[in-house]
């Protein structure tokens, strides 16, 4: 179990995840109201920053490691964030959550409640590589470097696939008959 020692930052975990649930059930009683749970894939980017800031907050690791980590995840997660929210305006509920309602047996509202849920165990579970550097007190190095080479190529890759997938779906030329 985690220890309460916030100089030993292990708080960051259960806060973290207090955070997420809290963040997600708030997310699906305004997804309730409005009928549309797909926001929930808006927030899923959005969602892994607020993990990472709280693990700074609590971080006693290497400093400039710490913050560019958390830069790094929070760019990544309110872009992709954005990206979500962008390209499903103007658009219907997803069918994915249509056929999650539909399919539901008894309550159709609990069973989505349920799918919050679990994308709030999913994304606390998936930053938890970033999450590990919090304790990673060795000077910031070549390794640091290759890492943020790394996250810019892919960051790139990703933007610019998004944004060419954009540009296929929006080309009426590309539409099926």
């Amino acid at each position: 179990m985690w220890r309460l020692d916030l100089a030993g930052g292990a708080v960051s975990f259960p806060v973290s995840l207090l955070a997420v649930v809290l963040l997600l059930s708030g997310l699906f009683l305004y997804a309730d109201g409005r009928k549309r749970y797909d926001l929930i894939d808006s927030a899923w980017g959005p969602g892994f920053a607020v993990i990472v800031v709280i693990t700074l907050v609590f971080a006693e690791g290497e400093p400039t490691r710490q913050w560019l980590v958390t830069a790094l995840t929070v760019v990544w997660g309110l872009r992709l964030g954005a990206h979500i929210l962008v390209r499903n305006s103007g658009e219907g509920e997803d069918p994915r959550y249509q056929d999650i309602l539909r399919r539901a047996n008894g309550s159709p509202r609990l069973r989505m409640y349920r799918v919050h849920l679990i994308q709030a165990a999913l994304m606390w579970v998936v930053p938890l590589p970033v999450r590990a550097t919090r304790h990673r007190s060795a000077p910031f190095g070549v390794l640091d470097w290759v890492g943020t080479g790394v996250w810019m190529v892919g960051f790139a890759f990703e933007a610019v696939g998004d944004w060419q997938l954009s540009r296929f779906r929006s080309d009426p030329a590309t539409r099926a008959p």
